[in-house]
C-alpha cells in the first residue's frame, strides 16, 4: 500500500483533517496507538436502581476501567451508551469484555 500527505481522517466526528496535522502527533516514527495515560478516580454523578440492574450516569464521556466489588462468583453484564436510551438499550448498546471504553452512561445488569 502507498499513500501520501494528501489522505484524510477523522475521529469519528466527520472533523476531517489531513494526516499529520495533529498538534499531539509531530514524531512520524510513533504510533497514536501507544500514548501516555494517567488514571483518576471518578465517581458516579447519578445512580439509579432498575429492575434487573443498575444505572450509572457519569455526567461525561470519559475513558473508564470499571471495578466492580463485592460480586464475588457473580455473572454482570456491561453495557454503556452515549446517552440513557443507549445504555439500556440490550439489542443495541455498546458490551465489551476488555477493560478500557468510552463511557458517559453505564448500565450493570445483575
Amino acid at each position: 500500500m502507498e499513500s501520501d500527505e494528501t489522505w484524510m481522517a477523522d475521529d469519528m466526528s466527520q472533523d476531517w483533517s489531513a494526516v499529520g496535522t495533529n498538534a499531539m502527533f509531530t514524531d512520524a516514527g510513533k504510533t497514536p496507538e501507544i500514548f501516555p495515560f494517567s488514571y483518576e478516580k471518578i465517581y458516579y454523578k447519578q445512580r439509579e436502581v432498575l429492575e434487573d440492574g443498575v444505572l450509572f450516569d457519569f455526567g461525561r464521556e470519559t475513558f473508564a476501567a470499571a471495578e466492580f466489588i463485592g460480586l464475588k462468583d457473580k455473572a454482570v453484564r456491561v453495557q454503556w451508551g452515549e446517552s440513557r436510551e443507549e445504555a439500556l438499550d440490550r439489542e443495541w448498546s455498546m458490551t465489551r469484555s476488555g477493560n478500557l471504553w468510552t463511557v458517559p452512561w453505564l448500565c450493570v445488569i445483575l
